[in-house]
């Protein structure tokens, strides 16, 4: 919940992160994804970078809780922390990066 209640501070740690430190970076994967396209809640067992390559997605990060991701803008989402998407844009393109400690 705690999360959930800062989801704008984490977007601040995503551009840092991205900026200053992409050493830290494990694996990544690029998804391109079309305008109603939704990902249901889900947890992972690792922190992530997601972020937004070109169009716009809906981050569900709560109960009735969501943050709008555009292109340039990222979050990052702690290891067990419920969350899920929806695309709002004709097409969005987004990277997931696992990140180590």
């Amino acid at each position: 919940i705690a999360w959930s209640d800062r989801r704008h501070a984490a977007k601040d740690e995503a551009a840092a992160l991205a900026a200053g430190r992409p050493s830290v970076a494990h694996e990544s994967l690029v998804f391109r994804e079309s305008e109603g396209e939704l990902s249901t809640t889900h947890v992972h067992d690792r922190d992530e970078l997601f972020a937004i390559e070109d169009g716009a997605i809906e981050l569900v990060s709560g109960f009735e809780q969501t943050l709008r991701l555009e292109a340039g803008y990222g979050v990052v989402i702690p290891r067990h922390r419920l969350h899920g998407s929806l695309v709002v844009s004709p097409h969005c393109t987004y990277r997931v990066t696992a990140i180590s400690e």
